[in-house]
C-alpha cells in the first residue's frame, strides 16, 4: 500500500486559497505532499480523505471527513482541503488516509497526523470583524502600526474615536491645503515649483522623461586629441594629430598596408605579413568575452594548438598536442602528453600520442592508441584502437575493438567487432560480434581466453580452457550457437546449444548437449552425443563412442555404445538398407534373419545381353580352384571356403576388380552353372528312360524266348 516519504511526504505549505468569483476568503487550503508505493515514488491517481481533529492521535474531529482525488506525478500531489470551519484558534491536526490507485481496496491511514501550522489559523482572522473583540487594553500601539495605516476607511462607522488611546477626537476638516501642496482636502496636489533639484534623486530623470526636444549642447570637456578645457555656451576645440595615445588621426589616414582589415587585406605577402606574435608568448583568440582559441609555442618549432571551451587544456609542459574543439566548464577536454589529440567532444583525454576523436568520456591511456568516438571507451594498450560504441577497453598491444558495449580486448592482436561483455584476452584473438544470453549476468558473453582463439558470434561461447596459461588450447574456435565451448587445442564447436570440443582437435558440427573429448574426435551434430575416445565418431541422438577408432550412431531410442576398438556400431529400430550404385542395387537388414542384398535386374538397365554357353561355363567352373582358409584380421580358428577373386577373374572375366567376387556375378555362375547340369539331369533322366523302355523290351523278348526254349526242350524230353 502507499505511503508517505519519512523524509519527504510531510506537510509542504498551506497557503489560503480564493474560491473563484467570490468576494471573501473560504474555508479551503492547499496540501501538497510526496507518496510512495513499495519505496517508488508513486504515479497515477489517489483517492484522499481527510479529517481534522484536536490531538496528534486519538481526540475528538472537528467537522466531517471530506474525500477527493488527485493526480500524483513521480510521487508529488496537490489537493485542497476544506476546513469545514474547523479553526477557532486552538490547535489542530490534520489525519490523511489515502489508497492508490484510486477506487482500489481499502484507505490506509498515513501516520502521524500532521500539525496545522499559523496560516491555515488565517482564516480565525476573518472573524475579528469587530472592535467588540478586540477587548484587550493595549494589545495594539502605535510601534504595531504603519504611519498612515489607519484612515476613516479603515474605521467602522460609527465607531468613536475614544476607542483609540491617544486619537484627536474627530477627523481633520475638509479645507485648502498650504505648504507645496495646492487644493483642498482630501485630494491636495503639488504647488507649482514645489520640488527642486533636493528632491530628485540623481539618475532618475531620463530623456524619456522630458516633456520638449533636446537642444544645443552647450558644454564640452576636452579629451585625448583635443586641446582646450570646458567650453560652455559657445567656443572652439584645437585637434593634436600625431601618432602618440592622446593624438589623433586625419580621417583620410589609412592603415591598409599594415593593419588588418575587418573586410579583408590585399597583397598580403605570406613571407613577411602574418597575424600572430614574435616572442614566446601564447596568442590567445576569444569569443564572447571567453578564450576559444589558444596557440601555446613549446620551442623547437612546435605549438600547443588549444581550440574549443575556455577549460579544454594541455598538461603543463608537454608539446605538439592538439584539441580541436568541444568540451565545457564540467567535462573539459585534455590532451595529457606530447602530441596527443582531441578532435572535439566532451570529457575526453588522449596520453602519449594518442587520439581521441570526439564523443563523450573516452581516454587513449596507450602509447599511439586511439578512440574514434562513442562514450566511456579507453584504449588502454599500445597501438590499441576502439571504433565507438559505450564501456569498451582495448588493452592489448595493437588490439582493436569496432563498437559495442562493455567489450575488452586484452590479447596482443585482439579483436572484437561488436556486441556486447564480450572478452578476448589470448593473442591474435577475435570475437565478431555476439554477447550476454543473460543482460544480468556479465559472465554469459563471449570469451576468448587462449591464443589464436576465435568465436564468430552467439552468446555464452568460449574458445579456450580459461586454465590461466592462454598457449595451452590454441586455436579453437566456435562459430556461433549459445554456450558452447571449445577447449581442446585446434577444437571447433560450429553451433548448435551447449555443446563442447574438448579433445585436441576434436569437433563438433551442432546440435545440443554433445560431447566431442577425444583427441580427433567428431560429432556431427545431434543430441546428447558423445566422442570420449580419439578418433571416434558419434552421431544421431544417444550415440557414445568410448572405444579408440570407434564409429557408432543411434536412431535415438536407447543407449548405444561402441563395442570395441575400430569397431562400427549404428541403431536403427527401422531397418538398415544400403543402396550401392545407380542401378538400384541394395542390401538392406529388416531383421535379425539378416541381410537381404539385391542387384537391380531390371532389363531396362542392361545392354550387350548375351546367352552363357552352359558346357562352357561348367568346363571353367572345373578348372575353378575352391580352398578354405581364414581372414587375416581374424582368429585362424574362423574358417571360410570359397575360391580367390584373382582366380574368378581369370576364370570368368567378370566385375571390375580382380580384388572383388561380386555377389551378382557369383550369383549368375552358381545359375548358369545350375541350369546347366539341370539340362544335363534332364537330357540323362530321358535317355536314362528310353534305356530302361529298351531294357523292359529286351527283357520281354529274352522271357519270350526263355519260354520258348523250354517249351521246346520239355517236348524233347517226352519225345524221348
Amino acid at each position: 500500500m502507499s505511503r508517505p516519504s519519512s523524509t519527504i511526504a510531510t506537510l509542504l505549505g498551506i497557503v489560503l486559497c480564493w474560491v473563484a468569483g467570490a468576494s471573501a476568503l473560504n474555508d479551503v487550503f492547499t496540501y501538497q505532499g510526496e507518496i510512495e508505493k513499495d519505496g517508488v515514488p508513486f504515479d497515477g491517481v489517489c483517492e484522499f480523505r481527510f479529517g481534522i481533529f484536536d490531538s496528534p492521535s486519538g481526540g475528538t474531529q472537528t467537522g466531517v471527513d471530506q474525500t477527493a482525488s488527485a493526480t500524483v506525478s513521480r510521487g508529488l500531489f496537490s489537493i485542497l482541503v476544506n476546513t469545514n470551519d474547523a479553526f477557532d484558534g486552538t490547535t489542530r491536526y490534520l489525519q490523511i488516509a489515502a489508497r492508490c490507485p484510486s477506487g482500489s481496496g481499502s484507505f490506509v491511514s498515513l501516520e502521524p497526523r500532521q500539525q496545522l501550522t499559523a496560516a491555515p489559523y488565517a482564516f480565525f482572522a476573518r472573524e475579528a470583524g469587530s472592535s467588540a473583540e478586540i477587548d484587550c487594553v493595549g494589545c495594539i500601539s502605535s510601534p504595531e502600526l504603519a504611519d498612515g495605516a489607519v484612515t476613516d476607511q479603515t474605521v467602522a462607522a460609527g465607531i468613536s474615536y475614544s476607542k483609540l488611546t491617544g486619537a484627536p477626537t474627530a477627523l481633520p476638516p475638509t479645507g485648502v491645503a498650504g505648504g507645496s501642496l495646492v487644493g483642498s482636502y482630501p485630494n491636495p496636489a503639488l504647488a507649482p515649483a514645489a520640488v527642486s533639484s533636493v528632491e530628485i534623486a540623481d539618475g532618475s530623470i531620463t530623456e524619456s522623461d522630458l516633456s520638449f526636444t533636446p537642444g544645443t549642447v552647450r558644454s564640452v570637456t576636452a579629451g585625448a586629441g583635443l586641446d582646450g578645457g570646458t567650453i560652455t555656451q559657445s567656443g572652439s576645440l584645437s585637434v593634436r594629430f600625431g601618432t602618440s595615445s592622446d593624438s589623433a588621426a586625419p580621417g583620410d589616414h589609412d592603415h591598409s598596408g599594415t593593419a588588418w582589415q575587418v573586410g579583408g587585406n590585399i597583397g598580403i605577402d605570406p613571407s613577411t605579413d602574418f597575424l600572430g606574435t614574435l616572442g614566446p608568448q601564447a596568442l590567445e583568440l576569444r569569443t564572447g568575452g571567453f578564450r576559444s582559441l589558444l596557440l601555446d609555442p613549446t620551442g623547437g618549432g612546435t605549438v600547443n594548438y588549444v581550440a574549443g571551451a575556455a577549460d579544454n587544456a594541455a598538461t603543463a609542459g608537454i608539446v605538439g598536442v592538439t584539441i580541436g574543439g568541444g568540451g565545457n566548464g564540467t567535462e573539459p577536454n585534455q590532451a595529457r602528453s606530447d602530441y596527443a589529440t582531441v578532435a572535439g567532444g566532451r570529457g575526453n583525454q588522449a596520453w602519449m600520442d594518442g587520439a581521441v576523436g570526439g564523443g563523450r568520456g573516452n581516454d587513449a591511456t596507450g602509447l599511439a592508441a586511439t578512440v574514434a568516438g562513442g562514450l566511456s571507451n579507453e584504449a588502454m594498450g599500445e597501438s590499441s584502437a576502439v571504433g565507438g560504441g559505450s564501456g569498451n577497453l582495448a588493452g592489448g598491444e595493437l588490439a582493436s575493438i569496432g563498437g559495442g558495449a562493455d567489450n575488452q580486448a586484452g590479447g596482443l592482436f585482439g579483436v572484437i567487432g561488436g556486441g556486447q561483455g564480450n572478452v578476448a584476452m589470448g593473442m591474435y584473438a577475435t570475437i565478431s560480434g555476439g554477447g550476454r544470453t543473460d543482460e544480468m549476468n556479465p559472465d554469459s558473453s563471449n570469451r576468448v581466453t587462449d591464443d589464436y582463439g576465435t568465436i564468430g558470434g552467439g552468446g555464452d561461447n568460449t574458445a579456450g580452457n580459461d586454465s590461466g596459461n592462454p598457449d595451452d588450447a590454441v586455436g579453437a574456435t566456435v562459430c556461433g550457437g549459445g554456450s558452447n565451448t571449445a577447449a581442446g587445442p585446434h577444437s571447433t564447436v560450429a553451433g548448435g546449444f551447449f555443446n563442447g570440443a574438448l579433445g585436441d582437435q576434436a569437433t563438433v558440427g551442432g546440435g545440443t548437449i554433445n560431447l566431442a573429448s577425444g583427441p580427433q574426435s567428431t560429432i556431427p551434430g545431434g543430441i546428447l552425443n558423445s566422442a570420449e575416445a580419439a578418433v571416434t565418431f558419434a552421431a544421431g541422438a544417444n550415440a557414445h563412442a568410448t572405444h579408440p577408432g570407434a564409429f557408432v550412431w543411434s536412431d535415438g531410442t536407447n543407449f548405444t555404445g561402441s563395442l570395441a576398438a575400430n569397431s562400427f556400431t549404428a541403431r536403427a529400430s527401422g531397418g538398415f538398407r544400403f543402396i550401392v550404385n545407380g542401378n538400384g542395387d541394395e542390401c538392406s537388414l529388416g531383421s535379425a534373419a539378416g541381410w537381404v542384398c539385391g542387384g537391380a535386374s531390371d532389363r531396362d538397365f542392361k545392354e550387350n545381353v548375351a546367352e552363357v554357353e552352359g558346357a562352357e561355363l561348367l568346363d571353367k567352373l572345373a578348372d575353378l580352384p575352391v580352398h578354405s582358409w581364414n581372414y587375416k584380421s581374424e582368429d585362424p580358428s574362423i574358417r571360410h571356403i570359397g575360391p580367390m577373386a584373382q582366380d574368378f577373374h581369370s576364370v570368368f572375366r567378370l566385375g571390375a576388380s580382380d580384388r572383388l567376387i561380386g555377389t551378382i556375378d557369383a550369383d549368375g555362375v552358381a545359375l548358369a552353372a545350375i541350369k546347366e547340369l539341370h539340362r544335363i539331369a534332364l537330357d540323362q533322366a530321358a535317355e536314362l528312360r528310353r534305356l530302361n523302355e529298351r531294357n523292359a523290351d529286351l527283357e520281354l523278348r529274352l522271357a519270350t524266348i526263355e519260354a520258348y526254349a523250354e517249351s521246346r526242350q520239355g517236348g524233347a524230353e517226352a519225345s524221348q
